[in-house]
């Protein structure tokens, strides 16, 4: 399994970045309305972090949703299944009987 492969499932198991909506709604969208209703230089600098926030909720809330399937997550479990053994025997692991 790549280390690509490893930070998928990592973001498999994230939460939802209610964050991300926090910030689209409380600092883009009345950056967008000031920017909107100016038309000064305060106007376009609210237009532009307005831009900003709201690219960067966008950005976390699309990236969230970008998540492997499961039958990609099942692919790897089964791929990692089968070269475990052959880790075991690299570390010179041998199975005890039972008594």
């Amino acid at each position: 399994m790549t280390n690509d492969a490893r930070s998928q499932i990592k973001k498999k198991f994230k939460k939802f970045p209610t964050w991300a909506v926090v910030v689209i709604a409380i600092l883009g969208l009345p950056s967008l309305l000031i920017g909107l209703s100016t038309s000064s230089s305060l106007g376009q600098f609210s237009l532009f972090w307005a831009a900003v926030w709201i690219a960067l909720g966008v950005w976390r809330i699309v990236s969230y949703y970008k998540k492997p399937s499961d039958a990609e997550m099942d692919a790897w479990i089964k791929e990692d299944m089968e070269n475990l053994p052959g880790t075991f025997m690299s570390l010179s692991y041998r199975p005890s009987k039972a008594p």
